[in-house]
């Protein structure tokens, strides 16, 4: 996460779907707001496939809608 404010409520647990590609988190978000959520960075890795290997750092930014 980039703050505690721009990460969206958990609504539930993460699960990877049967195809065993796809990580679902469920949240709730809140209208008008903006949300950053980060997978993996240089310093923390721990988002990685079923061999191990570790996710490219990705940054998602996203605003809801009002």
């Amino acid at each position: 996460t980039l703050s505690r404010d721009s990460f969206p409520k958990l609504d539930g647990k993460p699960k990877y779907l049967a195809d065993k590609r796809t990580c679902v988190l469920p949240v709730k978000l809140e209208a008008g707001k903006t949300y950053a959520i980060r997978v993996n960075s240089e310093k923390f890795d721990n988002f990685k496939d079923a061999d191990g290997k570790a996710a490219v750092p990705y940054l998602l930014v996203f605003k809801t809608k009002k």
